[in-house]
């Protein structure tokens, strides 16, 4: 019984999360344009478009002020923790 009920939750896993769960029904007519919409679209918009061209600056972190107070900590592990 047990073999049963987990053969039927793999099968349920695989068609919810499977490959073939991917494909609907009229999913390919969905993006169908014809060609001479996309040309015509084309052309309208090679001539409305600019380019910018410029660097970015990647944001930088501010260091910390050199007055502030640090405290070194050495941790020392213990010989029979130092086995290679």
């Amino acid at each position: 019984k047990y073999q049963l009920i987990l053969e039927q939750w793999r099968l349920a896993q695989q068609k919810q999360f499977g490959k073939g769960s991917e494909v609907s029904p009229g999913q390919g007519e969905l993006f169908d344009e014809s060609d001479s919409d996309s040309q015509e679209d084309s052309a309208d918009v090679e001539t409305d478009s600019q380019t910018v061209s410029y660097t970015r600056t990647k944001p930088k972190r501010k260091p910390l002020p050199k007055d502030l107070p640090r405290e070194t900590v050495v941790v020392d592990v213990a010989e029979s923790d130092k086995t290679c």
